[in-house]
């Protein structure tokens, strides 16, 4: 099985886009960029340069792809906009459910999406793919994280359930706009299938493609959505590819993780350069310890590709320093996509040190 990541944060633009090739299939995962954010140290002009480098070599891999697959629908995970739409054409897409387990705005970025294939690709009225929501209930995937909700927290306890509290009732205001809004159905065309993938597992020409349900992005009850992770198997060979679980943050999620024992974990790091706002120090050090266990209990685990949100720091190996410990004491490599790629850094060819 070949994996080739396309590119990530460390080469200067947000961007967690893999390139894998298996039994004939070519799948693209995450096919997205954006411009780095206006606190990172380049120049508008830079960040304008990585970002259109970086869509150049993601669209050359997506006109050779035959399937694609999208965990998510924040703008670096995908191509969106109008003129990207032949990128798509001729494709398989297994895509995150636009409908249900997304926050609002990603629901509306996911409709467009799909109205935007439609009326590109196949040619007819997006409208016409819109169905009434099912009645069914919606589970909370918060409740099935046992080993984070057992946590003893000590003084923090009391702070921490009024936070899961504030975010059961966000979670019960979202089911009440998917129980309410249209949905979209999947569709086959030969100009483009779209099928949702949140828990499936598909095999393609002898490449297993296993998700899993939603996942939090980020802490429990993120208020930017869900996400779905996926692990790939091709003839005795294991790649786990996290999409945006940050870390993962979650202790339920890094267990998931040592139970399915990769060869290489391609795993996003958390947003380090947004402490103290959006990250606190605590979810940091649950973060760290998570990997370190990932690290020591992963039996077959040879590589980590570590980027996307954490190679926005220019400290991001001092504020994850036990996890390189841990690699070097378990002979496991810990490497950036710029890293993995034998290129030079953007904090390299800023001349900044990490």
């Amino acid at each position: 099985m070949l994996i080739r990541p396309l590119w990530a944060d460390s080469l200067g633009a947000k961007s967690y886009s893999v390139y894998v090739e298996a039994g004939g299939v070519r799948l693209v995962i995450d096919p997205g960029v954006a411009a780095m954010h206006r606190g990172y140290p380049a120049s508008p002009e830079l960040k304008a340069r990585w970002r259109d480098e970086a869509y150049h070599v993601i669209a050359e891999h997506l006109k050779r792809a035959t399937h694609v697959v999208i965990t998510h629908y924040h703008h670096d995970h995908y191509l969106w906009r109008e003129e990207d739409a032949e990128l798509y054409r001729g494709k398989v897409l297994y895509v995150k459910d636009p409908n249900s387990y997304i926050n609002d705005s990603q629901r509306g970025r996911a409709h467009e999406f799909m109205a935007l294939l439609i009326k590109r690709l196949v040619g007819e009225d997006p409208g016409s793919y819109l169905v009434r929501p099912p009645g069914r209930s919606y589970e909370d995937p918060v409740e099935r994280c046992r080993e984070a909700l057992s946590i003893d927290l000590g003084e923090y306890r009391e702070r921490r359930e009024e936070l899961l509290r504030k975010g059961r009732e966000w979670f019960e205001g979202r089911v009440a706009v998917w129980r309410s809004k249209p949905w979209y159905r999947e569709l086959t065309s030969p100009e483009v299938s779209i099928s949702f993938c949140d828990g499936r597992e598909v095999t393609l020409g002898g490449l297993l493609l296993r998700f899993t349900p939603p996942l939090c992005h980020g802490v429990e009850y993120a208020r930017v959505g869900w996400v779905v992770a996926l692990t790939l198997e091709y003839a005795g060979d294991k790649v786990v590819y996290t999409s945006d679980l940050q870390g993962p943050v979650i202790e339920d999620y890094a267990t998931w993780i040592i139970r399915e024992n990769p060869r290489v974990l391609v795993l996003d790091g958390p947003p380090t350069y947004l402490i103290p706002y959006s990250m606190s120090m605590y979810n940091l050090r649950r973060t760290v310890a998570n990997l370190v266990r990932i690290i020591e209990s992963a039996g077959r685990l040879e590589k980590v590709i570590y980027d996307h949100h954490l190679t926005r720091d220019r400290r991001y190996r001092e504020r994850v320093r036990e996890v390189y410990t841990a690699a070097r004491e378990q002979g496991v490599e810990v490497l950036t996509v710029a890293e993995y790629l034998g290129e030079k850094s953007a904090f390299e060819q800023l001349g900044i040190e990490t």
